[in-house]
């Protein structure tokens, strides 16, 4: 994944303070715009790009879905990848976040949105927002997963692509890892 970050303009929601997806697309060579709603979050943000020596290919700013004009503003970051993970912890994020992400992507030829949820169910509704903006939304199951036993038993996660847009919904179970695996 960090591979096709590689000079691509990449935004993330809802970073929290670590920003970890953050740090690895910076690490791999892409331009980031990290943020997160909670203003003290940002300073945090800004320290972990600085310790990770990422210079000026990091920026950390506040954005929350909840603002009016934050589609507008994701727009204007003009970014070819969104990432995010655990941001659907909320049913009234579903909504928000999909027009925040199309409009991030509307100007992307070959934009793609990365995002993972630990299968909450207040993701339901989701592919269908996303779909309401323009997406095209298929299912598709994983047989295995690296997820630790007894910590999380399923995990989503949503790859989205604007041309054409297929968003793909993929379910991975930690049961059916294959043995040995950890």
């Amino acid at each position: 994944v960090c591979a096709c970050l590689t000079g691509r303009r990449t935004l993330e929601i809802g970073a929290g303070a670590l920003g970890l997806p953050s740090l690895l697309a910076a690490s791999a060579g892409a331009t980031v715009l990290c943020t997160d709603g909670i203003a003290e979050a940002i300073g945090l943000l800004a320290h972990n790009a600085e310790r990770n020596q990422l210079g000026g290919s990091f920026e950390a700013a506040r954005l929350s879905w909840f603002d009016a004009g934050a589609p507008e503003r994701a727009a204007a970051a003009s970014c070819d990848v969104v990432l995010g993970s655990d941001v659907l912890f909320a049913s009234a994020n579903v909504r928000p976040l999909a027009a925040l992400i199309a409009a991030a992507l509307a100007h992307a030829a070959n934009g793609v949105l990365i995002l993972t949820d630990p299968a909450r169910p207040s993701a339901e509704g989701f592919a269908e927002a996303l779909e309401a903006h323009g997406f095209t939304v298929e299912m598709d199951s994983v047989s295995r997963a690296a997820i630790f036993e007894g910590v999380l038993r399923q995990a989503d996660l949503y790859v989205a692509c604007c041309n054409p847009r297929v968003l793909q919904r993929t379910s991975a179970k930690a049961g059916d890892r294959e043995p040995g695996e950890e």
